[in-house]
């Protein structure tokens, strides 16, 4: 299917419940190809051929889940955060995560604070991350999510627990850990010398002197570059 549909309303009768489906929006290029809503409780995710007033399905069959608000809601959050949608990207990720088994794994619990971080949207991450049941709560990207949200929020109880734990998510080249690391050592020399909420020029100069004063254990430091220009020099 090429190019995008705004809001296509379809009756379907399959050989299940469904037979309504509301097709929310519909994109190609991406590995879900559109998202889709069920009137009586599933969806169907992936349609075979078929020709629904001129535009062609052509993927390879019916499939109803039992997942429906979950995975659907997902599905829009990731094509409108792919639009630039911010707000409604975040609204059907707020549905996923309030649907039932949205937490029966750490997938989508990880995938919403990965783009809430892109988002800046550092109170939200914590606040989510208090309401996560462990098996979210521990996987490490959660873990790495919440840290770049406490950094900010300056939730120094939970980054000093952070560091004391190992961290093997991560992709070589990767600088989530290390930039956490120095804006940490930066509030902590912040406290050091008695400076209480740093304002962000004061916080910046701090930070870059992290770099020199504190470098980061070789175990969080996946850093390619030693080149100081751009600011990726390497533990020693």
């Amino acid at each position: 299917l090429n190019g995008t549909v705004e809001k296509l309303n379809v009756s379907l009768t399959l050989d299940t419940d469904v037979t309504l489906v509301q097709v929310e929006r519909v994109l190609s290029g991406f590995t879900c190809e559109y998202a889709v809503i069920a009137a009586e409780g599933g969806s169907i995710v992936n349609t075979g051929k078929s020709d629904i007033l001129g535009y062609a399905y052509d993927s390879v069959s019916l499939l109803v889940v039992e997942e429906a608000p979950k995975i659907c809601n997902r599905n829009l959050a990731v094509l409108e955060a792919a639009e630039c949608n911010g707000d409604l990207a975040e609204k059907y990720y707020d549905l996923a995560i309030a649907s039932d088994g949205a937490f029966d794994d750490f997938a989508l619990a990880s995938e919403y604070l990965v783009y809430l971080v892109s988002a800046k949207k550092y109170e939200k991450i914590w606040q989510i991350y208090g309401t996560l049941p462990e098996n979210c709560r521990s996987f490490d990207r959660v873990k790495i999510s919440t840290a770049l949200a406490a950094v900010k929020l300056r939730e120094m109880d939970y980054l000093e627990n952070f560091f004391r734990e190992e961290h093997h998510d991560i992709r070589e080249g990767e600088v989530s850990l290390t930039n956490i690391w120095f804006e940490y050592s930066a509030l902590k020399l912040a406290q050091d010398r008695g400076i209480v909420n740093p304002d962000a020029k004061t916080l910046d100069a701090l930070i870059d002197e992290a770099w020199d004063l504190c470098p980061p254990a070789k175990d969080i430091d996946f850093r390619m570059s030693a080149d100081k220009a751009f600011r990726y020099r390497v533990s020693e």
